[in-house]
């Protein structure tokens, strides 16, 4: 039988993509074993066991913390028992949330690691539990209070937005808390896919939703093509991510683009020199304050309170009394973020944040909506707050609690018995 002559070529073609692509897999294979370029992490099989134990795959949420989880350590850092809902527990991870008991004034606190508790080595530590254990010791409340701690490690305002919509809103909150800004500004200012705690489809509809252009089109397009032919798709994609597992060509190539882009394009294009004025990716704030507008408009319409906080960070240079500990951590935190001058960096986004917090308590602030930038809040205290740059310890979170407290007994909770219009809560 002879072979059409396009047939042949395409045939031949195919053959040589094959040995291009093995004679690429060899060199690459040689190069790595043998200047042993990639170095793995350092776990031992229990902890490693662990660390990917943590977590469930949600494809609305992303990763996110799995329900009864026990305190674990991971070899990094720590990760704090959950209750029966995946919400890390305030000390009582038995406690029935469903369906929400009368008279009780429901507090939800959202927010990424420093909120889930990444500092503090107890339950009971945490900011959330700290607020909850105060608030319950004033004599003033003939309501139960209960402050439910939402926050969530790694995650990003657009993962605490979907997370109030989604699945927060069925446990009747009557107060949502919203203390973030350091994620967005982490992962966003320095670009890239790999942002922690979201699926692929959380990112593309993240972008479209603050009008970030180009990848609309790729979004719908994949779309698209999904729809037409899901099972060939999908058979394409697991393929691409078992070859892509095990290939040392794009574990090389994935290597040396993540160097380059901390190390170089970013140091360069952000930083400057020490004496200039470090440029802010704007994507990072205005991200950020789009999808708090977001919850605000969802607690509006749902007849919630919101308070939304801007947090503290030790690079900020808001902190000027350090400790002995605050000023090695600070020494240190160029190479933790892995850029030049991160100090500049940080204060300079801290600036840029404080004033855009400024014209969203202008527009949005009134009875039930409180806005406040507590980047502030550690200005004047010596003691050591920070466990590292961005993380809290128990002394830290015990202030931040404290006055987070004041605004919610203040504008919130004295304000309907001061006005004898205390409603009773479902």
């Amino acid at each position: 039988m002879k072979i059409n002559k396009p047939i042949k070529i395409l045939v031949l073609c195919l053959i040589s993509l094959f040995l291009i692509a093995l004679f690429l897999e060899a060199i690459s294979f040689i190069f790595v074993k043998s200047y042993n370029f990639i170095k793995k992490r350092d776990y031992s099989p229990d902890n490693k066991i662990e660390y990917v134990n943590w977590w469930d795959f949600s494809p609305v949420f992303g990763i996110r913390p799995k329900p009864n989880l026990p305190f674990i350590y991971d070899g990094t850092g720590l990760f704090l028992g959950t209750d029966n809902y995946g919400f890390v527990h305030n000390g009582d991870a038995a406690r029935k949330l469903l369906p929400k008991p009368t008279n009780t004034y429901r507090i939800f606190v959202l927010g990424g690691s420093t909120v889930a508790g990444r500092g503090v080595s107890y339950n009971k530590d945490t900011i959330p539990a700290q607020m909850e254990k105060m608030l319950k010791e004033n004599p003033d409340y003939n309501f139960n209070i209960e402050v439910i701690n939402a926050g969530v490690r790694g995650w990003l305002s657009f993962g605490e937005l979907c997370y109030l919509a989604k699945e927060l809103l069925y446990f009747y909150p009557d107060l949502i808390v919203v203390l973030d800004g350091i994620n967005d500004f982490y992962y966003l200012h320095f670009g890239g896919n790999n942002l922690p705690n979201l699926s692929n489809e959380q990112i593309s509809i993240m972008r479209i939703w603050n009008n970030q252009g180009i990848p609309a089109f790729r979004y719908h397009l994949k779309a698209a093509i999904f729809s037409i032919c899901p099972s060939f798709t999908s058979f394409c994609k697991k393929i691409y991510n078992q070859v892509r597992g095990r290939s040392y060509f794009m574990l090389l190539i994935n290597s040396l683009n993540k160097n380059l882009n901390f190390d170089n394009i970013t140091a360069s294009r952000y930083t400057g020199g020490l004496t200039d004025v470090p440029v802010v990716n704007p994507s990072s704030y205005n991200s950020y304050i789009q999808n708090l507008k977001n919850i605000i408009g969802i607690c509006r319409v749902n007849n919630i309170g919101c308070i939304i906080l801007f947090q503290p960070t030790l690079g900020s240079g808001r902190k000027q009394l350090l400790s002995a500990e605050e000023k090695r951590l600070l020494g240190q935190i160029d190479a933790d973020m892995r850029v030049g001058n991160a100090a500049a960096l940080l204060t300079e986004y801290y600036r840029i944040v404080t004033k855009e917090f400024q014209a969203l308590k202008a527009a949005y602030q009134d009875d039930h909506i409180w806005i406040d930038d507590l980047s502030y809040v550690f200005d004047g205290i010596g003691a050591n707050v920070y466990y590292d740059q961005v993380h809290y310890n128990a002394e830290g979170s015990r202030i931040l609690a404290k006055r987070i407290n004041s605004i919610i007994e203040s504008n919130f909770l004295k304000k309907n018995k001061d006005e004898q219009r205390l409603i009773q809560f479902n």
